[in-house]
């Protein structure tokens, strides 16, 4: 929605800082036993467009930053990140507490403006991107209490704005719903998997298994190889090449086709690399340092290659294992129930090598390894199903606001 677009009989362009009132600040800690609650950006969720943690506060204990005086009604937008879009309004229960200056606080003039007619404009993609533009190419992406103030808003007449405003929420809300409902339906095709993993891995006839540490028959594998990106991607056939796989592999889904990771856009080539780096293919990856650990990621890779030193490979040692069924075995417990370390978690060979891995018959493994590539292949077919219908839902506010905005609702 641009703003030279005809808008309708009655409609005006103004600027937010025309149709707000004055807003004002105080200084809680010179109250410093007094208690009040405070909105800092954290307190904002972006997505339901709601205050969900406010802090109750001690005068003496408030931020520096915790100065602007909040009221029942009024819209605070972040001014940091714009593009995220934390914004909300104060509901009757946070009425005169304290806002962070992280805040541009926007108080609807009651004669001029709806503030729920404002509260849906702040979250129309007009509004996120004009204050986006102000911010392209700084370091710190932040736009000023001014510039916000500066914005133009389409102003319909009050009586139309409150017809909006009504209209708009109730709509909103039943995408709200909507969002909800199929974000649970998601969770719960998610939580499919581990139900058909422990279906398979923790069954009756399961603890009749003989069990047997990872260790013998696996080989554990720390990365170790590391190179200059001048080093890479050289003009050798793609015969000679040994792919390089980083952490960062593992999320693209350029290289990844289901559970195979086949390559990445690094490679090396095998004359310049130091042989006793090659991991074979059919082995399995997964972060061993960070945050990455979280991510609980693994992936079958079925060509040659080599780890940077924050990922490890488990590579079977026997002909009488099936590397998916392996892979089965590998998704159905957490990365995170091994790891060690405080401050930088991290898994080392001492943490999986005793990891206990079960030991049946080649058949009885494929056979298991087929029924959960069934099974978990309708799952993932389920889940993109229900995200392309959750990425449509998404769709469904801006293409709503921009409408209202037009003055085509």
């Amino acid at each position: 929605m641009e703003q030279v677009n005809e808008l309708p009989q009655g409609w005006k362009w103004v600027r937010l800082g025309d149709v707000c009132d004055n807003t004002t600040t105080r200084n809680p800690s010179l109250e410093p036993n007094n208690s009040f609650y405070y909105v800092d950006i954290s307190s904002v969720d972006n997505e339901s467009k709601k205050i969900v943690s406010p802090k109750l506060t001690l005068g003496k204990e408030a931020s520096s930053r915790a100065r602007k005086v909040i009221l029942e009604s009024d819209v605070i937008v972040s001014t940091t990140r714009p593009n995220l879009n934390a914004v909300a309004i104060i509901p009757t229960e946070l009425n005169n507490q304290i806002a962070s200056t992280g805040f541009c606080v926007l108080r609807a003039n009651s004669d001029l403006l709806d503030s729920q007619y404002l509260f849906s404009f702040v979250q129309s993609l007009y509004f996120i991107e004009n204050l986006s533009d102000l911010v392209n190419g700084a370091l710190y992406p932040a736009v000023t209490d001014k510039q916000v103030f500066s914005q133009y808003i389409p102003l319909a007449p009050f009586p139309e704005q409150q017809r909006l405003a009504t209209l708009l929420t109730a709509k909103l809300a039943l995408i709200e719903q909507a969002k909800e409902k199929i974000t649970a339906q998601l969770q719960a095709a998610q939580e499919l998997t581990a139900a058909y993993l422990r279906e398979v891995f923790e069954s009756e006839e399961a603890k009749g298994w003989e069990w047997v540490k990872l260790q013998e028959l696996c080989k554990v594998i720390g990365g170790n190889f590391s190179a200059n990106i001048e080093e890479l991607n050289n003009e050798d056939s793609i015969k000679e090449r040994v792919y390089f796989i980083r952490v960062s592999d593992l999320s693209n889904e350029k290289f990844i086709n289901n559970n195979l990771l086949y390559g990445s856009e690094n490679y090396f080539s095998i004359k310049n690399f130091v042989k006793n780096k090659f991991i074979d293919k059919n082995s399995i990856i997964f972060p061993k340092r960070g945050g990455a650990i979280a991510t609980n990621k693994k992936k079958i890779i079925n060509v040659p290659f080599v780890i940077d030193p924050n990922m490890m490979a488990v590579q079977s040692k026997s002909n009488n294992l099936n590397i998916q069924f392996l892979y089965y075995w590998f998704l159905s417990w957490d990365l995170s129930s091994i790891q060690s370390g405080s401050s930088v978690p991290q898994i080392n060979q001492k943490d999986i090598e005793p990891l206990l891995i079960p030991l049946i018959s080649p058949d009885e493994q494929t056979q298991l390894a087929n029924y959960l590539s069934e099974k978990l292949a309708t799952v993932e077919q389920l889940k993109a199903t229900l995200q392309t219908q959750l990425d449509s839902i998404n769709q469904l506010p801006a293409a709503l606001l921009k409408q209202a905005f037009s003055g085509k609702l």
